[in-house]
């Protein structure tokens, strides 16, 4: 495709502006956009868009004590200011290695650090029986700040049940 605004040189940058609910699109070479003060981004360009939100919403607030922060991954070596700085992590380690800044990022992104969509079909049980763990346990918490015991009791005995099986009433 050829440049829209010179028509010369290949098309190379897509312009995409949206103003007042109007979308106008571009398509230029690097000179053009250049000229029009669109910088030319390359193929990795829309990657490290995405790294700069992660990065700028850890910037954002993530606090975390100086352990943390000061950490490095034992794996790879990826220090905690490497990945504020990059959004990408170096390893699966370094989700352990980080996880109360990745616990926090995901609350201010997703709103919650819990997954509650779907699930596979082969997994249904065991997530169906952990969210309602979760679910009694939030209800346990509820009933001992309420000073409610009995019904705490209750809800203790529906999580021991859940979580080891029914308890029989031999006595």
């Amino acid at each position: 495709m050829l440049c829209e605004k010179c028509g010369k040189r290949t098309a190379t940058v897509f312009y995409t502006d949206i103003e007042e609910g109007k979308v106008t699109q571009l398509h230029l070479c690097k000179e053009c956009a250049e000229a029009i003060g669109v910088t030319h981004s390359s193929s990795s360009g829309a990657n490290l868009a995405v790294s700069n939100l992660l990065a700028g919403m850890l910037d954002g607030g993530a606090s975390l004590d100086d352990a943390e922060s000061d950490s490095t991954c034992s794996i790879c070596g990826l220090a905690y200011a490497d990945f504020k700085a990059g959004g990408r992590l170096g390893c699966p380690n370094c989700y352990d290695c980080f996880s109360a800044g990745l616990r926090h990022l995901l609350r201010r992104i997703h709103g919650s650090n819990l997954h509650e969509g779907k699930a596979p079909v082969s997994h249904k049980e065991m997530v169906d029986e952990k969210r309602e763990v979760r679910r009694l346990k939030d209800l346990l918490q509820r009933a001992i700040d309420a000073e409610e015991f009995e019904r705490a009791a209750e809800i203790r005995d529906q999580l021991r049940e859940l979580e080891v099986g029914p308890v029989e009433n031999g006595g």
